[in-house]
């Protein structure tokens, strides 16, 4: 028996970010679930974010290269 969370419907979106300092595109796609509306997409996508190694500050992101740079 799968346990887990139970989802009723889901919304798969595809956004793109660039990084504010070199400029990289990432191209990605998260889900949300749809009765949550768009209100939870911006933190549902800053999560996809975060786990495809981007760094997101408010309004700006920083890609993995750039991090290494910064650190």
């Amino acid at each position: 028996m799968a346990k887990g969370p139970v989802f009723d419907e889901l919304a798969i979106h595809q956004w793109q970010v660039h990084c504010d300092s070199c400029n990289a595109e990432l191209n990605f796609e998260f889900m949300v679930e749809s009765k949550l509306g768009v209100k939870a997409q911006k933190p549902a996508a800053n999560a996809r974010i975060a786990e495809l190694g981007w760094k997101t500050d408010g309004e700006k992101h920083l890609c993995k290269k750039c991090q290494e740079k910064a650190a």
